[in-house]
């Protein structure tokens, strides 16, 4: 487990390096604003949208279809520097939408492995969800820091490049570390296969259409906190406060995941999504940036939790066959999430300021929690037909 998880973490490195190092990069080419975060707009779009249809082939085919992805991924990277370099911005927008939508689905292989890799510990199986939403967010800390680092020392070239070369090795050595029977598992295609895959499952449903407002909410939080920042004059500390964000979340899913889960999973689900909006909501009352340092730990606390805990019931809902999809559906929820309040609470908070932002924030999130309360019937593992 410990050289699988290492694994990951190199393979899916480029998360937190390909956004910010794209808008780096692009705004060193003399490209404007614009044009920099719509490739890295993208880049984001294209790995929300294609990783259904990746896992699908990866259901089919089985895990080493992730090498192939792997490639396409850091062909396309390297091809947007190329194309910057070559004056080529027209085809910047769908190269790099291409080179996102062949991101490898490592983390979604691994949520499938789980019951398999730990079948003789099934108690751990939450704490693995739990561990995989830390290194989430540790890569979020991580992969900016190392594109600064590269910024600085080289150019934000080099850290695209980093990012194509260790998302080929990172996958490459994550495919070697599974058991044969893992890496060469594939779903023989009924013949009575629905265009909708996974997304046929009620349970899943029900997470997907409840992520869509949470992404807004998280995205609405980013942009508050640099919003923060330049009220208080320090608007460098915008930094500090997201990355503070992360270690909240990290910290909550090592709390979560250190010990034995004390309710059900849906209970659990459905209690860290009602303390997504409450935490969020305590930010609103900042009045220095020492309280919201404290105040942004608090309100990441249940984040890791709801992520690991969307993830284990997706594997749970998931129908027959298509396991691997449906671990990229609420991520691809997520992030279209994501997009979506990227403009809304960059409004907000030009107009009547950051604490819009954050009632945006708290508004969002709150739909998504209650959408899965009332859902909550379909969020039940079918009961096994007696014979």
């Amino acid at each position: 487990m410990a050289r699988l998880y290492a694994a990951m973490i190199v393979a899916r490195m480029p998360i937190g390096i390909d956004g910010i190092a794209t808008v780096l990069f692009l705004r060193h080419e003399g490209k404007s604003f614009a044009v920099a975060g719509a490739a890295a707009g993208a880049l984001a779009l294209g790995s929300a949208l294609g990783a259904p249809f990746a896992a699908r082939l990866i259901d089919r085919l089985s895990a080493r279809v992730l090498i192939w992805l792997a490639v396409g991924h850091a062909a396309g990277l390297v091809a947007v520097v190329g194309l910057a370099v070559a004056g080529a911005p027209s085809l910047l927008l769908p190269v790099a939408f291409l080179a996102g939508a062949t991101l490898p689905t490592v983390s979604s292989v691994l949520r499938n492995a789980y019951a398999t890799l730990l079948a003789d510990q099934t108690a751990l199986i939450p704490s693995a969800f739990a561990l995989e939403a830390v290194i989430t967010e540790s890569i979020f800390v991580v992969g900016p820091l190392t594109t600064a680092a590269l910024t600085w020392l080289f150019s934000a070239a080099a850290a695209l490049l980093l990012s194509a070369v260790i998302v080929v090795v990172g996958t490459a050595w994550f495919v070697a570390e599974l058991p044969p029977a893992i890496a060469d598992r594939r779903i023989e295609r009924a013949p009575d296969r629905h265009w909708a895959g996974a997304l046929r499952a009620p349970g899943l449903q029900t997470i997907v259409i409840a992520m869509l407002p949470v992404g807004f909410s998280f995205c609405a939080i980013e942009v508050m906190l640099p919003a923060f920042a330049d009220s208080e004059g320090n608007r460098q500390f915008a930094g500090v406060l997201i990355a503070i964000w992360s270690i909240g979340s990290a910290l909550g899913g090592i709390l979560y995941g250190a010990r034995p889960r004390l309710l059900p999973l849906r209970t659990m689900h459905l209690w860290a999504a009602a303390l997504v909006p409450v935490g969020m909501a305590l930010l609103a009352v900042a009045n220095s940036q020492l309280q919201m340092c404290f105040l942004v730990v608090v309100a990441g606390l249940p984040i890791a939790p709801l992520i690991a805990t969307r993830n284990e019931l997706a594997g749970v809902l998931a129908l027959p066959g298509s396991e691997t999809e449906a671990f990229t559906w609420p991520l691809t929820a997520l992030v279209s999430g994501v997009a979506l309040g990227a403009a809304g609470a960059g409004a907000l908070a030009d107009g009547p300021g950051w604490r819009a932002a954050v009632l945006s924030a708290v508004a969002a999130s709150t739909i998504g929690a209650l959408i899965s309360v009332a859902r909550r019937a379909t969020l039940r593992p079918a009961e096994p037909a007696l014979t």
